[in-house]
C-alpha cells in the first residue's frame, strides 16, 4: 500500500522565508529523484504555515527520502525557524493524493508534535493544528521524468 508522509509547520518570521525557499527547492530536487516517490504537493500559506503531502510505494522508500541529503540536512534548521510543527505518515489505499482538508485531518489523528522547537507558539503548545484556508497556492511536484513537474 502506498504511504502518504505529510507535514506542516509554521515559521516564526517573514524574515526567515528566503532562507527556507532555498534549502526547500533544494529538498524538492532530491524528492524528484528519490526511489519509490510517486507525487507530492506542497503548499505556503499566507500566515506562513507551510504543508507537505508525499505519496511513496513504501515505508522504506520514504525514509530513505527524508533521512539523507538535502531532507536531512533541513530538519535539524526547523528547531530554529519554525514555531509549530507536526509530521506524520499513513498507509493509504489509492495512489493519488487526498484533499488538503483530508491531510488535515489525517495529521490530527496521526501526527506528532515536535518536541525540539526552540519557540514553539501557544497553539503548538496545545497541540492545535489550524487547517489550511489558501489551497489555491498548492504547489504539484511529480517525479523527475514525468510530463510536469
Amino acid at each position: 500500500m502506498p504511504i502518504l508522509a505529510m507535514t506542516r509547520f509554521r515559521l516564526k518570521s517573514i524574515w526567515l522565508l528566503p532562507q527556507f525557499m532555498r534549502a526547500s527547492e533544494l529538498a524538492v530536487a532530491q524528492l524528484r529523484i528519490a526511489p519509490g516517490f510517486l507525487g507530492a504537493k506542497l503548499l505556503a500559506e499566507p500566515n506562513l504555515a507551510m504543508w507537505t503531502a508525499s505519496l511513496w510505494r513504501s515505508e522504506e522508500s520514504m525514509r530513505a527520502y527524508y533521512l539523507t541529503g538535502a531532507h536531512r540536512k533541513l530538519m535539524p534548521e526547523l528547531a530554529d525557524v519554525a514555531c509549530e510543527a507536526i509530521a506524520g505518515h499513513v498507509e493509504r489505499e489509492s495512489c493519488e493524493l487526498p484533499s488538503w482538508r483530508i491531510i488535515h485531518a489525517e495529521l490530527c489523528r496521526a501526527g506528532r508534535f515536535s518536541e525540539a522547537l526552540s519557540e514553539p507558539n501557544k497553539r503548538h503548545s496545545d497541540r492545535e493544528v489550524t487547517p489550511p484556508k489558501f489551497t489555491f497556492f498548492t504547489r504539484p511536484v511529480t517525479p523527475a521524468g514525468s510530463d510536469s513537474g
